[in-house]
C-alpha cells in the first residue's frame, strides 16, 4: 500500500465511516433526551479521552500560541455545528437522512477554502473537482427534498 493510499484510508474512509457513525448515535442521544448542551459536554467528554489517550501513546509535542488558537477556533465551529444539527434534530424533528447530506456538502466549503488558504489547486486535477462539486450539489438537493 503505498503512503499516499494509506492517507487516503487513514483520513479519509475511515472518519467517513466514523462520522457516519457519529450522526446516528447523535441523534440517539438527541432522541433519548440530550439537549444541544449536554450533548456537546459528554461529546467534549470523549473528545478528552481521545486526546489523552493519543497523548499518552504519542505525547503532546511542542504546543505554539497560534496553533492553539487555530485548534480551539476548529473546536469552536465544530461544536457550534453540532449544536445547530442538534437544534434541527430535537426541535424542529429533521431526519438525519436528510440532514446528513445537506451537512455534508461542507465538502464544498473545504474544497473552495482549500483552493484559497492552501493554494491545493495546484496540485489537483479542477475539472474532477468541479464535476464531484456538482455532483454533490444535485445528490445533496435530491436528498433533502426527498
Amino acid at each position: 500500500m503505498t503512503q499516499q493510499t494509506a492517507g487516503l484510508l487513514i483520513g479519509g474512509v475511515i472518519p467517513a465511516v466514523l462520522l457516519g457513525c457519529f450522526a446516528i448515535l447523535q441523534k440517539l442521544s438527541v432522541n433519548l433526551g440530550s439537549t444541544p448542551a449536554s450533548l456537546l459536554l459528554f461529546v467534549g467528554v470523549g473528545v478528552t479521552v481521545v486526546a489523552l489517550t493519543l497523548g499518552a501513546v504519542g505525547g503532546f509535542g511542542p504546543v505554539t500560541l497560534s496553533a492553539s488558537v487555530a485548534a480551539l477556533a476548529t473546536g469552536v465551529v465544530w461544536a457550534t455545528s453540532t449544536a445547530l444539527i442538534a437544534v434541527a434534530q430535537g426541535r424542529f424533528g429533521a431526519p438525519v437522512v436528510q440532514l446528513v447530506p445537506l451537512f455534508n456538502m461542507n465538502t464544498l466549503v473545504a474544497v473552495l477554502l482549500g483552493f484559497i488558504v492552501f493554494a491545493e489547486w495546484r496540485g489537483v486535477r479542477v475539472p474532477r473537482l468541479v464535476i464531484g462539486s456538482v455532483l454533490i450539489v444535485v445528490g445533496g438537493t435530491l436528498v433533502a427534498t426527498s
